[in-house]
């Protein structure tokens, strides 16, 4: 049984580089075994062995997050400045948004993660839930969720894929009657990583919970 397995698991595997000096294990490991490659300073492709795990783990997440009730959405990545106007972030976040214009002249900004301020899609997703019909108290809470390609203009990108440019993410959005149930909400999707890092990943004893405003 051992050489029909090992044949199908080879075909999933191709040769590993050799990996540039760096402080991280990790990163060298997953060069020299095939599951990332460089591409240019902290931009990696991912390989098959690599692909396979971001496809595992993303069946993992969406299985937890779904039978929590979360639903998946997905939602563009680009914005407009009318839309973040709205909030006041478009100037409040400075040099800190990635903002365009495309031929037609239209402000546009890019909706993802740059250092360590965070344009995600809040302002969309808002967007999104009240131009919906008025939805009734028994649906709330609104529990949305997306899975994407995020970019990060970081200053100094090392440690392979813990400090990329470019990285997959999984951001979520929820929207409660009142400050009670959004608590309960937020401990409801605590115990949804708590399970997904303890039982799936097993990964209990190096899980480290940090503290919300609510304690």
């Amino acid at each position: 049984m051992g050489g029909p397995m090992l044949h199908k698991a080879k075909k999933w595997i191709l040769s590993g580089a050799t990996a540039p000096a760096s402080k991280s294990v990790a990163h060298r490991m997953l060069i020299e075994n095939g599951f990332i490659l460089p591409t240019a300073k902290g931009f990696y492709s991912l390989l098959p062995l690599g692909q396979r795990v971001i496809d595992k783990l993303c069946r993992i997440l969406d299985s937890e997050f779904q039978k929590s009730g979360a639903m998946k959405i997905g939602m563009p990545i680009v914005g407009t400045k009318q839309l973040w106007d709205r909030t006041k972030r478009w100037e409040a976040m400075g040099s800190e948004m990635i903002k365009f214009e495309d031929r037609q002249k239209a402000q546009l900004c890019l909706q993802v993660e740059k250092i360590w301020s965070t344009p995600t899609a809040e302002e969309m997703c808002t967007d999104l839930i009240g131009q919906l019909s008025p939805l009734k108290k028994s649906q709330f809470p609104v529990m949305l969720y997306q899975i994407g390609e995020k970019f990060r203009d970081e200053m100094n990108p090392r440690f392979g894929l813990m400090r990329a440019r470019q990285f997959l993410m999984k951001d979520m959005y929820t929207f409660s009657l009142d400050s009670e149930s959004s608590q309960k909400t937020y401990q409801k999707i605590s115990r949804v990583y708590e399970r997904i890092f303890g039982e799936q990943l097993q990964l209990a004893d190096d899980l480290i919970k940090v503290s919300n405003e609510w304690g």
